[in-house]
Formats: structure tokens, sequence, C-alpha cells
């Protein structure tokens, strides 16, 4: 994921002014990249930048020593994007679903999610994890337009297991599953 530009329509030519991060704010993005002074350097000048005018730094700063991506966070925020009909530009970014889904439901089942669970049902197995726990901190539905977005919150994710979340929720909202407990986690 990488960070969203605050400002409609910047097209990332003016970078010198950084501006603060608010890790609460759901409509921002928060990276950890480990680097070395050369990509350092690419964020800070934006003529020797590789990234494109849809992802601006808002900030670089140094990380810790031994600090890693991936098992230094202490949470992550993961999105997944549904759409009711064709998507032309970004079919590759989004399910496209053409059967309607009942959103209540799907709304009451996501609720069972939050909290310490053991998601070994809902991640691929090959490897076996080490663990299947993990704690759900947020999750919510928002309606955007045509689009159904869900919005999940944990201190992990395990492999494919937003991916399998969304579809049992599919099948909540398809009236195929129950929207309980038991039928959900």
């Amino acid at each position: 994921m990488v960070p969203e530009s605050r400002q409609p329509g910047n097209t990332g030519s003016n970078r010198s002014q950084p501006q603060s991060l608010d890790p609460s704010d759901p409509a921002e993005e928060l990276v950890g990249i480990h680097h070395s002074t050369p990509l350092r350097l690419q964020f800070e000048h934006p003529h020797r930048s590789t990234t494109t005018p849809d992802q601006q730094p808002l900030d670089v700063a140094d990380a810790p020593e031994g600090f890693h991506a991936r098992y230094s966070a202490i949470h992550k925020r993961y999105r997944y994007r549904i759409s009711h009909g064709k998507v032309a530009l970004e079919r590759n970014r989004v399910w496209t679903l053409f059967l309607p889904v009942d959103e209540e439901p799907m709304i009451e089942a996501s609720q069972h999610l939050i909290g310490d669970h053991c998601f070994g049902a809902f991640c691929k197995q090959d490897p076996v994890p080490d663990s299947t726990a993990c704690q759900i901190r947020h999750c919510r539905w928002e309606r955007s337009g045509r689009e159904l977005v869900f919005e999940i919150e944990a201190n992990r994710f395990l492999r494919h297991m937003v991916r399998i979340l969304i579809g049992t929720l599919v099948e909540v909202g398809w009236g195929r599953r129950h929207p309980d407990r038991k039928s959900v986690v």
C-alpha cells in the first residue's frame, strides 16, 4: 500500500513541504520501508524518484536499527473493494460481483470478527503458519458509489486471510450462510 496525497489533483511536484502523519486518519496509509541512503534521496528529490504522481510520500524518516516493515508493525490495515457491475479502469483491483448482496447481514457478521480469534480456517495452509491467532481491532463496511469497501485492522493477517473472509461474508450477503458467530468465525 502506498501513501495517498491529501490534496486532490496534486501531481507530486511540490514535495518540499512534508505534512505530519495522523495514524488515526483512515484515509492515510502508513508504510514502513527499510531503506538505504539512495532510496531516501529518491523520495527527497522528486526528479530522482521512482514514484508515480499518485504515490506521494508525506514524510521520510530513518527507521530504527532492526526495524522490519512486516514483522515490526504493531497493527496493519487492509481494504478490500467489491463492485456491483463492471469496472473498466481498475478491474484488476476490484472484485466484481454480478449477483446482488444484502449488506445488513454482512455488516452483522463482520462484527463477530472483532477480538482475538483463531483464523486457521481463513488462511492458506501451505506453508502452515506458526500461529493462526490474530487480534482484529476494527472492521467495517462502507458504500462508495457502486462499490462496497471492507476495511479491517489487525495486529497481523495470515496469508489470504482477508480474501477468504470476504468470500465468507459475501456468502452471508447472498443468504448461503447465517450471519451468526458460529457461521463466520
